[in-house]
């Protein structure tokens, strides 16, 4: 076995030890469930194929993007806002308002629905994103029915 293998198999030993984890391996489970994926190590080499770089400029419908201000997770937001080249809105929810956390968690502040679907759309499998936060402002474009 040369060196890649031996530590292909090590890793693949330690992810199914952690797949048989009832809290821990959720994750991994479902990923392998969703994509199909015969191993754990198959569903991680898989994932190299679900990425924005480099592909974010083709994104050709208007996109929201946002983040939390706390949640390490969403941290690249601003890159993918910054790389989007068509109609876009970026927010940072922030723990002033309560939903600083990952998922806007305990956003307790901020009505309900912070962002929901706009209907009826102005056109077959056009989305519009309006974002409720105590101000009324709205990220529909003007002129639509709802904004």
């Amino acid at each position: 076995m040369d060196g890649r293998s031996t530590a292909s198999a090590v890793l693949l030993r330690i992810l199914r030890t952690l797949e048989r984890k009832p809290t821990a391996g959720w994750a991994l489970r479902r990923g392998q469930q969703v994509h199909g994926a015969a191993d754990p190590l198959d569903y991680l080499r898989g994932l190299r194929d679900y990425s924005l770089k480099d592909r974010a400029g083709q994104i050709a419908c208007p996109v929201f993007v946002c983040n939390a201000e706390g949640d390490d997770i969403s941290q690249s937001a601003p890159q993918l806002a910054q790389a989007l080249t068509g109609e876009k809105e970026f927010v940072t929810f922030t723990a002033s308002e309560g939903a600083g956390d990952h998922c806007e968690a305990g956003a307790h502040s901020l009505p309900r629905a912070i962002v929901r679907l706009a209907r009826p759309h102005p056109a077959p499998g056009v989305t519009v994103v309006r974002l409720s936060r105590g101000t009324g402002a709205s990220l529909c474009r003007p002129g639509l029915s709802g904004c």
